[in-house]
């Protein structure tokens, strides 16, 4: 046996505490990456807990504050047959097993002085707690369980207080291992804080899709449902009359459901004026989403009004229309989610950081893993101690900082006030205080926390304080992130049922002033103020066009185009979203071949891939350049390209090619960001590649991602090439060969029916109108041989437009159907079966020579237009 010398005893007592507080880092990294719910914490402490060779557990509080609870148990294999034997003897499991506090004196004094304790041997509080069910099960307690070591640390919860110990025992620990298994149960009182954060943001996103999903029931169904909603829930017609509101609101306002409904009018409240709620109930009432953010609130007794005084109470607002069957706003919701306690819970989050060893190089060694930053004070606020983040910071070394106070080292104003106080409120109460502070460095807005802990004495006196700095910009942002996600989710669920009924009320709107312009006189002074009324409504046609695309129910207006001519054309929009640092360089191939392609829609994926090439780049620089070529696809590599349900077929396509040189994807990221409302710090724009697959789908295009992590990202879109080299001009209506005939109209919308019946009647054409589905199966079982063709609507209710042609067919199997639809004639058609017999189809809003044109394209019997 060799023996060693003290030089040799003392080199294996550092090595083994180095390894002992590397392990405790570890530890932590792992706590913090489990914080999606409380088992998981409970799951990685009991993993991890066991690798570092202790047994040990986590006791938390109940909500009487009378019994203390075992949440978690970590014991090596050998120990947890011992256990298992116990709890067969004492017929119940120790995990979740319940004991009264005041049973161990150990356990009452570390709640009660707040601080950690060392025992050298833990046979007393295994004897105080262990349950008194069985002799035998006691007897395998004592004999396997004490006279070991053991450290009893607290787990904090919100402002200061205690809500359980941290129980760690095994034979080599040491009182020099207290420091750092009092971190370890701070980083579990972090985890467990942030697992009950991240669960309570989970039920209030599950909450909102709740309300999304039910609110168009019926005014019956929403109340029942707002009375059981765990958020707060106010409910206006459209005048601002409260008319009612659940208890979650009544209880996070502190007032009554009579002072409310029926006697609160959201718009003779001044201060809902004051903090933006008038505008934004305005742009509900437009049929709008509007999110407000966190709010400051106060509620007075006096006159039952809110003010911004104090903060009193914290809550996330939303405000959301609710559309009747014919599509207006006939109520509108405020959705309140209280988020005072998550505010006061970040603010109260404490770090606390205590010297884990005697060598400053062991504490340089743990504190360069973490991104935090500490810095270790005296009483009078001069450092003995900066972490290597810190020194960074300030670009101090270690002897310039030493013994100087924040206002010496140059901070700024504004943060040393801050500090002053937090220090003041810190000395005042004992306890944890938390800061942040808001600053630009090179061109770019940061937001650190600070966090003031103190360090207390055996005589229960601060002696020290420790900060902990950490930077919390990217939290911030993916908070924001968050917000944006649930708006597009809200609009997107809005968008195809508005563009549908928008479509319905256009018919008529475009309809009438075009019979207006028609029948007044070339000098009728009314002229110009109906073609402005037609060239708005003409908008609003655009407007819900481009909705219905968004929501995947798109028509697309495909013309011969050529990409380079668009790209040039459009220069202007595209360099707005590219910032300064990046340069943007085109390399177009002359004598491009054309493409069948909407140029809206073109411009769009452009746009959208320009964006996401700028948010890579947007840190650093770099370059994005922009493509256009001619390209063969052969057989081996149809497959490289990303379609829905088929390839593409091989051949030659016009390419365009969007590169940059930014900081890339890996390959998981690559196979998501094409779903919807993924978001990653590369996109965080939810449906905007969505959007751009979908596009290239609807042109039966093809597209490829080529990217890795640190090498760029290049996006690649294919599209068939046009058959046409121009677009061809439509014919006016006075060209074309007039007919006669009867056409049946069968939709449910007046509007509709009255502008075909007089637009066709001044054509010459009879026309029969039919209110819904059954309607018209009536009327043409009466006359089928006079009528020449149909003109179908796809949605009414009752019988749809589908079974009415199913039975019309069934009468009279060659009379011409013609299909109108405000959704996209790809996804009107989808509800037919393949040999559904239609003869055609028309778009709705359409105009007047595009409805005579179809109808004479497809009525028989042509005759010469006298």
């Amino acid at each position: 046996m060799t023996k060693l010398n003290e030089s040799d005893t003392f080199e294996r007592v550092s090595r083994r505490e180095v390894d002992f507080l590397h392990a405790i880092n570890a530890i932590a990294v792992s706590l913090q990456s489990a914080v999606h719910s409380e088992t998981a914490v409970f799951n990685a402490f009991t993993e991890q807990f066991v690798k570092l060779g202790l047994h040990g557990s986590i006791n938390l509080i109940d909500s009487t504050g009378q019994f203390m609870v075992v949440r978690a148990m970590a014991m090596p294999s050998k120990l947890q047959k011992i256990i298992k034997a116990v709890e067969k003897l004492i017929g119940f499991s120790l995990e979740g097993y319940r004991y009264n506090v005041e049973k161990s004196s150990l356990n009452q004094d570390a709640i009660k002085a707040g601080q950690t304790i060392f025992m050298r041997d833990n046979s007393q509080r295994i004897r105080e707690v262990m349950p008194k069910a069985s002799q035998t099960a006691i007897n395998l307690m004592v004999k396997f369980f004490t006279g070991h070591p053991s450290i009893t640390a607290p787990i904090m919860a919100n402002e200061g207080k205690i809500q359980g110990l941290l129980y760690a025992s095994g034979e080599w620990l040491k009182e020099s291992d207290v420091p750092a298994i009092t971190a370890f149960a701070n980083h579990i009182s972090i985890a467990l804080k942030n697992a009950r954060l991240m669960e309570e943001m989970q039920t209030a996103k599950a909450s909102m899709q709740r309300v999304n999903s039910t609110l168009a029931a019926s005014r019956d169904a929403i109340h029942g449902l707002v009375q059981q909603m765990p958020v707060g829930i106010q409910v206006f017609d459209p005048d601002g009359l409260c008319v009612d509101v659940n208890e979650t609101h009544l209880n996070i306002f502190g007032t009554t459901k009579k002072q409310l409904v029926r006697n609160y009018n959201i718009f003779t409240d001044p201060f809902a004026a004051e903090i933006g709620i008038h505008a934004a109930v305005d742009r509900v009432l437009d049929g709008e989403v509007v999110q407000m953010g966190d709010l400051d609130f106060y509620f007075e007794q006096a006159d039952g009004r809110f003010s911004q005084k104090n903060g009193q109470r914290t809550v996330n607002v939303t405000l959301f229309p609710v559309f009747g069957s014919a599509g207006q706003v006939v109520q509108f919701v405020r959705l309140n989610v209280d988020v005072t306690q998550r505010k006061e819970n970040e603010k109260a989050l404490s770090h606390m950081s205590v010297e884990l060893a005697q060598q400053r190089q062991m504490i340089d060694a743990m504190l360069t893993t973490t991104p935090d930053g500490f810095s270790f004070m005296d009483i009078n606020g001069r450092y003995l101690y900066a972490s290597p983040l810190v020194l960074h910071d300030f670009q101090m070394t270690m002897p310039e900082i030493i013994g100087k106070t924040w206002s010496e080292i140059g901070v700024s104003k504004e943060l040393n006030e801050k500090g002053n106080q937090a220090i003041q409120q810190m000395l005042d109460t004992a306890k944890p205080v938390m800061i942040e502070y808001g600053y630009w460095l090179n061109d770019e807005y940061h937001e650190r926390e600070f966090i003031f802990s103190p360090l207390i004495s055996p005589q229960g006196e601060i002696f020290r304080y420790v900060i902990t700095s950490r930077e919390v910009t990217e939290r911030k942002r993916e908070l924001a992130a968050f917000q944006e996600a649930q708006k597009m989710e809200s609009l997107g669920i809005l968008a195809g049922g508005i563009a549908h009924d928008f479509n319905n009320l256009l018919v008529a709107m475009l309809g009438q002033t075009s019979l207006a312009l028609k029948k007044l006189p070339e000098d009728n002074s009314a002229r110009p103020n109906i073609q402005k009324a037609m060239n708005a409504a003409q908008k609003a046609a655009d407007l819900t066009r481009q909705m219905l695309a968004y929501s995947g129910r798109g028509n697309f207006e495909v013309q011969p185009l050529n990409l380079n001519q668009l790209i040039e054309e459009n220069l202007h929009l595209f360099n707005v979203v590219i910032p300064n640092p990046v340069e943007f360089v085109l390399n177009l191939q002359p004598t491009l071949p054309f493409v069948d392609a909407d140029p809206g829609q073109m411009q769009q994926i452009v746009m959208n891939l320009l964006l996401n090439a700028a948010e890579a780049l947007e840190k650093h620089g770099g370059t994005i350049v922009v493509s256009t070529l001619e390209m063969m696809i052969e057989n081996e590599n149809v497959a490289l390209w990303r379609r829905a349900n088929q390839t593409l077929k091989p051949g030659k396509y016009v390419a365009l090619r969007v590169a940059d040189d930014g900081v890339g994807m890996d390959q998981d990221t690559v196979q998501k960001i094409f779903d919807p409302f993924f978001t990653t710090k590369f996109t965080g724009r939810g449906l905007g590649l969505a959007a751009v697959l979908g596009i290239v789908r609807g042109h039966y295009g093809g597209l490829r991602v080529l990217s890795q992590k640190g090498d760029g990202t290049t996006f690649e879109i294919v599209f068939p090439i046009s058959q046409k080299s121009k677009i061809e001009p439509k014919s006016d209506v006075d060209d074309v060969l007039t007919k006669s005939g009867v056409v049946l109209v069968i939709d449910d919308e007046q509007g509709v029916r009255e502008f075909v019946q007089e637009i066709l009647g001044s054509e010459g054409i009879e026309v029969i109108t039919a209110v819904n589905g059954q309607n018209g199966i009536n009327i043409f079982q009466q006359r089928h041989h006079d009528i020449n063709l149909v003109l179908l609507d796809l949605s009414m209710p009752g019988m749809s437009g589908v079974e009415t042609c199913s039975q019309l067919r069934q009468i009279n199997p060659n009379i011409p159907i013609l299909l109108a639809s405000g959704y996209s004639e790809a996804e009107s058609l989808g509800h037919f079966k393949q040999d559904n017999g239609l003869s055609g189809f028309i778009q709705k809003p359409f105009h007047m020579q595009t409805l005579i044109r179809t109808i004479y394209t497809h009525l028989p019997n042509r005759v010469d237009k006298p």
